[in-house]
């Protein structure tokens, strides 16, 4: 399955999505009372759903699955990228903190658990959404209706309300349709002009950034598994998803830091589990009663994090078969393209 280019905007805008991750697990690890913190609430009012909604636009981005080897090579693809990773620095993570004295059955158990409830949750989420997503793409390119939107949007609403049906028995699923709405919208988003058009309009985008402000500022993370804190989270979210994609999508000439945001952006999966592994190994305790004080210093120690981990991606894609089994990158098992069958000159 080929991919279309890659769009910058949609790039800067993960870059500042995942800078937003990694100042957000700085003021977790490193403050006193990060429950309370309010730049931590309203980082976790609306990031992570930002960043499933920029995981189905990119989705939208690829090439539709139109057969079943398309769909069984999707999902190689998908396993290889997310779910390598996953399991690698599960692994990683219980050497650092039990030694490699720890017993190969202990370690086998702690890659059991990452696949059934993983700490890098975001990996294991985004694969089971992109299969979703691959099967829902292959029954509507089957499909003869004409009206391929409203079926789109009826097989996605189903799949929301079995998953929310289903979480008295499984409890997590209500976090799960929440990041199956967004993947969902982020791709309806990119394919369909009514709702791209609604995404762009100025009214919109300044209704939502009101909206967003007052939303976002109420979220309290303390409380979140409270129904109404639910709710404030799902409106600032979607809000967010208006606001960022507008900005951005604009490409503002005041925006001079887009080359950083585009390079953290690429490398998004590498900083979130480089450094969510690594980071509660090297706490720094950041405490400093000035709020202005504290939140400059949180914002540079990301910003090292974020270089740190960018550097020790560098350093290890010189160890190709390293880079696979830590990043999930392919130059190890390069694939070379089947020539193409001789034709016959016609007469």
């Amino acid at each position: 399955m080929s991919t279309k280019p890659r769009l910058d905007y949609v790039d800067e805008l993960k870059g500042f999505a995942i800078l937003l991750v990694v100042i957000g697990h700085v003021i977790q690890f490193n403050t006193l009372n990060f429950r309370h913190n309010i730049i931590f609430s309203i980082i976790y009012s609306f990031h992570m759903p930002l960043f499933f909604f920029l995981s189905g636009y990119v989705a939208a981005n690829s090439k539709a699955v139109s057969s079943v080897s398309e769909f069984r090579n999707s999902i190689k693809k998908k396993s290889t990228q997310l779910l390598i990773p996953l399991i690698s620095w599960a692994v990683v993570a219980t050497i650092l903190n039990d030694g490699f004295t720890i017993a190969l059955r202990d370690l086998l158990n702690t890659v059991l658990m990452q696949l059934l409830n993983p700490s890098l949750w975001f990996l294991h989420t985004l694969f089971f959404l992109f299969i979703m997503n691959y099967s829902i793409e292959f029954v509507l390119l089957k499909s003869k209706n004409a009206r391929v939107m409203l079926l789109h949007f009826c097989i996605t609403l189903v799949g929301l309300l079995i998953i929310i049906g289903s979480s008295k028995i499984y409890p997590s699923n209500i976090s799960f349709a929440l990041n199956y709405l967004f993947f969902m919208l982020g791709l309806f988003v990119f394919k369909y002009d009514a709702l791209n058009i609604l995404y762009k309009n100025k009214v919109i985008f300044l209704i939502s950034c009101f909206a967003f402000i007052i939303l976002s500022t109420s979220y309290d993370f303390s409380l979140q598994f409270s129904s109404s804190q639910k709710l404030i989270k799902l409106a600032a979210s979607f809000f967010a998803t208006i606001v960022f994609y507008y900005i951005f999508k604009q490409e503002t000439s005041w925006l001079k830091i887009h080359t950083t945001l585009k390079k953290m952006g690429c490398a998004s999966l590498v900083i979130y589990v480089t450094h969510l592994t690594l980071i509660s190994y090297l706490p720094l305790k950041i405490a400093y009663s000035n709020p202005v004080i504290q939140f400059t210093a949180v914002f540079f120690t990301s910003l090292i994090w974020i270089v740190f981990c960018i550097t020790i991606s560098y350093k290890i894609k010189f160890v190709p078969k390293l880079d696979f089994v830590l990043y999930g990158r392919k130059k190890y098992f390069p694939i070379q393209d089947k020539p193409e069958p001789p034709r016959l000159k016609s007469s």
